[in-house]
């Protein structure tokens, strides 16, 4: 199974799925189809599926070249909600077959009400799967819940179909937003030695990550970008896959997961601006009942400074 990921526009990532024995490829969210297409042509490649996450442009915008263009119209575009120039809508549990690969669509709403991802593996049975995750789960962090089209509710089901797959699983989502998740991540859990040890290799990747694919050289196939994580790794570091760890449900100050994920989604969103967590609203001291002066607990009795004889404990 030899899989390329491309570049595209900001920080988008495209990816080509191949089979290294029949030549078939797929592609997944080819919103610079122009670009894959180049790829294809130098590897020898032949494109039988064309795979779309989520219905937004920046995932789907090249399905137009695809149908335009004679070499590429007859090949089937697959989404799982309504998208533009898509041939066909998918369900959760769907097979496809690109030579020797078995390719399961994963319906994940939650970003949107239709997200697909999809679980790649060869049918030899090596334990070496990938699954590619568009806008629902990126390294160490997940999609936004937009009005209208996906909820935390939904997310928290999606994150945890996920986080079932086998730890080898390689993770490929559709945005490098790595170092920005995970310094998130180590403001949510300060001691989290994985997310230190993760940051700091997310850090010297995206030094050497380059901000749009060069097909015009020889060396493009050799385009460094950062290593995918794996579903084992995410379960260690992103706090979005651990609410239902002891140190999340703390931070934020619940016992209910998906009440966790939404107030982890909300910082993040206010995080993302001002690259710190939001300040928890300051609580008022609690005022002696009888003289209205700040009290303090003391043998389970509120008392103020002037009420704190013996005799006078019950009225505060």
């Amino acid at each position: 199974m030899d899989i390329r990921t491309v570049p595209a526009i900001c920080d988008n990532y495209m990816y080509i799925l191949a089979d290294p024995y029949t030549h078939q490829c797929a592609v997944i969210d080819p919103v610079e189809s122009h670009t894959l297409l180049t790829v294809i042509h130098s590897e020898g490649w032949n494109l039988t599926h064309v795979f779309i996450t989520h219905h937004h442009l920046d995932h789907s915008g090249g399905n137009e070249f695809l149908k335009d263009n004679p070499e590429t119209q007859n090949v089937p575009r697959y989404c799982g909600e309504h998208c533009e120039n898509v041939t066909d809508l998918i369900v959760d549990g769907q097979i496809f077959n690109i030579g020797g690969i078995i390719v399961t669509a994963l319906l994940t709403p939650g970003h949107t009400s239709g997200s697909m991802c999809f679980y790649a593996e060869t049918t030899s049975g090596e334990r070496n799967p990938a699954v590619f995750t568009g806008d629902t789960m990126f390294t160490a962090g997940c999609g936004t819940f937009l009005q209208g089209h996906g909820t935390a509710e939904q997310m928290y089901y999606s994150l945890n179909a996920l986080g079932r797959l086998y730890p080898s699983t390689s993770v490929y989502p559709g945005h490098e937003y790595a170092c920005n998740n995970l310094e998130f991540s180590l403001a949510v859990e300060p001691g989290n030695k994985a997310t230190k040890i993760k940051l700091k290799d997310a850090q010297a990747a995206t030094l050497r990550r380059p901000v749009k694919a060069d097909v015009t050289t020889a060396n493009f196939p050799n385009t460094p970008v950062p290593n995918p994580s794996t579903i084992g790794e995410e379960l260690t570091y992103n706090p979005f896959l651990r609410v239902n760890e002891r140190n999340i449900l703390k931070h934020c100050e619940t016992s209910d997961p998906v009440k966790a994920l939404h107030i982890l989604r909300e910082q993040k969103d206010y995080f993302n601006i001002y690259k710190v967590l939001p300040r928890k609203p300051k609580t008022s001291p609690r005022k002696c009942p009888c003289c209205r002066s700040p009290s303090r607990k003391t043998d389970s009795v509120q008392m103020c400074k002037c009420c704190e004889s013996p005799g006078k404990r019950t009225c505060c």
